[in-house]
């Protein structure tokens, strides 16, 4: 596991959030938090998380939104996005790669699973090269390793 790996959860629901961060602090995760698209941009401003985890359903700017707002910018465009939703349809799924994440974990959150999860995607993702650009692209990574890593009852996710 990513011991000391900074993973920033963007959630709006406080017993969401109070769960996810017990559960990675717990497994030696830095958790940094933020409850709506003005305060992670904030939290953004003055640091980078290994990973994010962005819910998707948030009043005002919801996550998907500002996913795109983060992919067009070049000073946040290669963070690793993955987000967190209750929608398992195919076409939620679709919904969120579109919006640039890099994939979709299911609420509810699956508290023996998460940390192991959060260290699957950050294993997946390509090293950065001294020039801070990965190999392949961080557009094509995006594209060709998009994964949900929830699993409901047991069932492969859509």
């Amino acid at each position: 596991m990513n011991v000391n790996a900074r993973v920033l959860v963007v959630e709006d629901q406080p017993l969401n959030m109070e769960l996810a961060v017990a559960i990675l602090e717990n497994n030696g995760y830095e958790v940094w938090t933020a409850s709506d698209a003005k305060e992670c941009m904030a939290i953004l401003q003055k640091g980078r998380p290994d990973i994010i985890l962005m819910d998707i359903q948030m009043p005002g700017t919801d996550g998907l939104e500002l996913t795109r707002l983060l992919r067009a910018d070049p000073a946040t465009q290669d963070l690793l996005i993955v987000a967190l939703t209750a929608h398992a349809m195919e076409e939620d799924a679709d919904r969120v790669r579109a919006a640039g994440c890099d994939g979709y974990l299911i609420k509810p959150i699956q508290t023996r699973l998460l940390a192991q999860q959060i260290a699957e995607f950050l294993a997946d993702r390509p090293a950065l090269s001294l020039d801070g650009v990965t190999e392949p692209s961080r557009t094509g990574y995006r594209a060709a390793k998009f994964k949900c890593a929830s699993r409901q009852f047991g069932d492969p996710c859509p």
